[in-house]
């Protein structure tokens, strides 16, 4: 008996520390990191990374993409660790950043006006939670149908190269910088 009694305490101690403790969403196998969504980005954004940086490091390597990311979207991520996973918030903000160029709407209403640009089902998911490396290519789609829509609707628009290099034109890449 008194052996079935420090089990059942031992295990109602263990109980009531890990109460209230959720399991962290981020330690899903398939979350996506920085580092993935920064490429997610630029190969959305047509981004080419400069010769010779398949021979950089990993740190240098991340390094030169969030720079060059920093220009389009903001500079978060120079300011975060590639192999940390992608909150939902960070990443709908930045996509909706890049997709209008403003701020304004709350967290549920970027993420419903980026699924609408996507054509994908608004997702069940909170400010906190990481995103799939799937939920994020579908949710970065939304540059995409951007970019063909400014295709069609504005074909005489000026294309505007991010970078702000001279002669820069979707028909003429060689010349960008």
């Amino acid at each position: 008996m008194k052996y079935l009694i420090t089990i059942a305490l031992g295990l109602a101690i263990c109980c009531a520390y890990s109460y209230g403790e959720e399991d962290d969403p981020c330690d899903a196998p398939d979350a996506v990191t920085n580092v993935e969504f920064a490429e997610m980005l630029a190969k959305a954004l047509s981004i080419q990374l400069p010769v010779g940086t398949e021979g950089l490091s990993d740190e240098e390597y991340y390094e030169v993409l969030s720079n060059m990311l920093a220009s389009v979207s903001s500079s978060y991520f120079s300011q975060v660790n590639p192999g940390d996973n992608v909150d939902a918030q960070d990443l709908i903000d930045i996509i909706y950043l890049i997709c209008t160029k403003s701020d304004g709407l709350n967290f549920d209403e970027k993420l419903r006006l980026i699924c609408s640009l996507s054509g994908i089902e608004v997702p069940e998911i909170a400010p906190d939670d990481c995103i799939s490396q799937e939920l994020a290519a579908q949710l970065v789609s939304a540059l995409k149908s951007i970019a063909i829509a400014e295709a069609y609707i504005l074909p005489d628009r000026p294309r505007v190269n991010p970078f702000g290099a001279p002669g820069f034109t979707p028909e003429n890449p060689a010349s960008q910088s």
